[in-house]
């Protein structure tokens, strides 16, 4: 079974943004009304995909709203003086929802970073969808020097492993 990488290499980014668009359903973020994303349902056919093209690899993260994402996102929109003229890292991102934010609340420029392809086709389609402009990387930033950022949020240390290399 092929990695996601190769999978989406093969398949291409337009292919991963036309199945998001075509299978996931768009609607409000809870408690964030003012951003949509493209989450999983019961007839998305993300189990379809997911049992397909990830053999023990990441879960699909980027399908859903996660605690963390929101509070980061609502606390954002909230408080945009946090990330106003900023350069930002949503490290992590997932559905790109935390970048999403920061860009509605007027970071300076936003880079959006997962290790899941997936992902970043799901933050580019959310961010399309939302009218915002986000740049995006798909890897392991932690395993370099990171970019040039003088802002970072990340919603990945409810684990362990992840908080430890943070």
């Amino acid at each position: 079974m092929a990695e996601p990488d190769d999978l989406l290499q093969h398949t291409g980014m337009t292919e991963a943004m036309d199945f998001i668009r075509n299978h996931l359903v768009r609607e409000p973020v809870p408690s964030i009304p003012e951003i949509s994303l493209r989450q999983a349902g019961p007839k998305t056919g993300l189990s379809h995909l997911y049992d397909n093209l990830y053999d023990d690899g990441p879960a699909p993260y980027w399908a859903f709203s996660w605690g963390g994402g929101l509070g980061l996102a609502r606390y954002v929109l909230d408080h945009p003086d946090v990330v106003a003229g900023k350069a930002v890292l949503d490290l992590g991102t997932g559905s790109g929802l935390v970048a999403i934010a920061a860009a509605m609340a007027g970071a300076k420029s936003v880079l959006a970073s997962d290790i899941d392809p997936y992902a970043i086709a799901s933050a580019r389609v959310n961010s399309d969808e939302n009218q915002v402009t986000i740049n995006t990387m798909t890897g392991n930033l932690l395993a370099s020097d990171p970019p040039d950022v003088t802002s970072c949020w990340s919603a990945i240390c409810f684990m362990r492993r992840h908080s430890l290399t943070v």
